[in-house]
């Protein structure tokens, strides 16, 4: 386990000095079709708090970890992300190890991060955070399955529950095709050999549908 800064929670005070930010902001998340307003309204309100966003456009292919860690490099010391939780997970574990600060714009579906830490859901309020909250030090957890790796805020997950996520997440989003696969995965679905091993010492092995750290 390890620690990143974010910014939450406000007090009274707030400074105006020039802030330069890396904002990641990812196009697809929540309702796609409000992006382009969200994003006009994310600089906007920047601007009136005196930071200076370069911003970076997540798009299918992108390598968000190498986006993250470049800015980390040329001094960027405030990492931006608008997206929803998968996004903000991404960009919080290319920042692991380093001095940077996270800020959170949620603008996902379910913005669980967010909601956990007390960040509102108002982009204008979401900023304002930006400028007046003070930082937190949060647990992160890592993952590895064979040579693939990945690191955490809320929650990582092996079998039936990692297999269903995606036809569910399809399903909030609006595409009905997906229940007929849902059922069927759920349905069909049979008890697995799992072998974990925890804090690289630990060792659980178990015959179970999933697990859920």
């Amino acid at each position: 386990m390890t620690s990143n800064q974010i910014a939450a929670t406000s007090p009274e005070k707030t400074s105006f000095r020039p802030l330069r930010a890396k904002l990641i902001f990812n196009a697809v998340s929540g309702q796609p079709q409000e992006s382009p307003q969200q994003l006009a309204t994310i600089i906007e309100q920047m601007q009136i708090r005196n930071i200076r966003p370069e911003v970076y456009i997540v798009r299918p292919k992108s390598r968000v970890r190498a986006v993250v860690r470049n800015a980390v490099s040329r001094g960027f010391s405030l990492v931006v992300v608008a997206g929803g939780d998968g996004t903000i997970d991404a960009v919080a574990g290319a920042l692991v190890g380093s001095t940077a600060t996270l800020g959170i714009i949620p603008t996902g579906t379910r913005n669980n991060v967010a909601l956990s830490l007390g960040i509102p859901g108002k982009i204008e309020e979401a900023v304002a955070l930006l400028r007046d909250g003070r930082r937190l030090r949060i647990d992160a957890g890592h993952v590895r399955s064979d040579d693939k790796g990945r690191w955490f805020l809320e929650a990582a997950s092996v079998g039936l529950l990692s297999d269903l996520y995606p036809l569910a997440d399809d399903l909030q989003h609006g595409n009905l095709g997906q229940l007929g696969g849902l059922l069927t995965t759920f349905v069909s679905a049979t008890a697995s050999k799992l072998s974990m091993v925890l804090d690289r010492a630990e060792r659980l092995d178990l015959t179970s549908h999933m697990a859920l750290i």
